[in-house]
């Protein structure tokens, strides 16, 4: 069996679960609700979205050369599927975790998989449903080995061929997108502008600012923590970082320190600009 899943985390997760048996764990190493993603499967493609990434990240360059040759073996292995090979991919109520799904209905759409699908946000309801205990997830990277293992036992569909038909077509226009920017709505994956972030992260500043005692300045990973748990959407600490820097250089909020790493430097809200 190939499993086929977004993120490092939830690969990890997998590759504990599955130990010991013949199943094969590909992770999809990039979030692709982020950047841009215009031939995201073709060298063009690929180049032009790590070019993006360095100049926007503060990552060492052996995290971006890990990610990169992580992806380009994956997506051989999708394209090396021959008909009838068993497949599962992982999923989850996320742009990320839908992009990825869609992409590898895009890459396999002349091929006849034996392919299964596991919604994880899905099957941790049906795992909670009979309990007094309500366990929301927002990704797949938030299961466990054990939750994983019991999800590929009782909560894996088939994937109508029409289904991956229609999610193909999707994907194939998200790859003529210049969007850097995806936003998941009710099952559909939206271009969304770049700056859609901004106002919950100021509010955020803002109100840690509140807070602060010293001269208004706070550490950004803060303001990175707050963001990344208390947001609707689903993203990295680096495009928060990003982000939040983009706000520096606009002047509605104030640094302090070095901002080549969200570890190094400190903020506070510009009263004058906000």
């Amino acid at each position: 069996m190939n499993h086929f899943v977004i993120g490092e985390s939830a690969a990890g997760s997998l590759k504990i679960a599955f130990r010991g048996k013949n199943h094969s764990i590909h992770p999809l190493s990039l979030d692709l609700s982020v950047g841009p993603i215009a031939a995201i499967h073709e060298d063009e493609g690929i180049e032009r979205h790590f070019a993006w990434l360095r100049s926007s990240y503060t990552m060492e360059d052996e995290y971006f050369e890990h990610q990169e040759e992580t992806y380009r073996q994956t997506l051989r292995k999708i394209k090396s599927l021959q008909d009838g090979d068993q497949v599962t991919f992982w999923t989850s109520d996320n742009a990320a975790e839908g992009i990825g799904l869609r992409l590898f209905c895009f890459l396999t759409a002349d091929k006849k998989l034996d392919l299964t699908v596991v919604n994880t946000a899905e099957a941790m309801d049906e795992l909670m449903r009979d309990t007094d205990i309500s366990v929301e997830i927002r990704h797949s990277g938030e299961c466990n080995n054990k939750q994983m293992a019991h999800f590929f036992k009782h909560s894996r569909r088939r994937l109508p061929e029409e289904v991956k038909a229609d999610l193909a077509e999707e994907m194939a226009g998200l790859l003529s997108s210049a969007s850097l920017l995806r936003s998941w709505q009710h099952g559909e994956i939206l271009d969304a502008d770049e700056t859609r972030d901004d106002a919950f992260i100021l509010e955020r500043v803002r109100e840690l600012g509140e807070q602060a005692e010293y001269e208004g300045f706070f550490k950004a990973t803060r303001v990175i923590g707050e963001v990344l748990g208390h947001s609707y959407h689903i993203y990295s600490d680096s495009w928060i970082d990003y982000r939040l820097r983009m706000l520096i250089r606009s002047g509605k909020v104030l640094s302090r320190g070095d901002l080549g790493s969200m570890r190094t430097y400190e903020v506070r809200l510009n009263e004058l600009e906000v």
